[in-house]
């Protein structure tokens, strides 16, 4: 269920299950997608059903999860993306929507750019079940 900062009370607050392969959306030239907003937290999964979740403290976190690293965005088209050999998890606090890639971008002046934002978030390990490793 991706989700954006700019749109996320358009979305539903509820529990999902899905895999990494199903957050990745073919579009015509590659880009990154299965942002999740609002999260308050998240179970990651092995085969063997070890995992690890990733709880907020202070504040709301954006996901994204995905099985391609940053350099194969930059590709034409996605027949050309390979795959990377772990998955890669995104945590942050704050999106400004997703047309915006950088501070440089014109769109965005307004941002405070000296502003420091802060957030925090618990790594704990899980086993199956949702069982939490003390």
């Amino acid at each position: 269920l991706e989700n954006y900062n700019d749109r996320n009370k358009g979305s539903n607050l509820g529990e999902y299950k899905s895999d990494v392969d199903s957050q990745f959306t073919d579009y015509m030239t590659p880009q990154r997608t299965g942002n999740i907003t609002d999260i308050r937290w998240i179970n990651f999964y092995r085969n063997n059903g070890i995992g690890i979740r990733i709880k907020y403290i202070n504040e709301f976190l954006q996901i994204n999860v995905s099985s391609y690293n940053d350099d194969e965005f930059e590709k034409k088209h996605s027949y050309q993306m390979n795959k990377y050999s772990s998955i890669i998890v995104n945590v942050r606090s704050k999106d400004y929507g997703s047309t915006f890639e950088s501070f440089e971008d014109e769109c965005i002046n307004y941002i405070d750019k000296n502003h420091i934002y802060n957030f925090s978030f618990k790594l704990s390990p899980l086993l199956t079940d949702n069982v939490l490793i003390n």
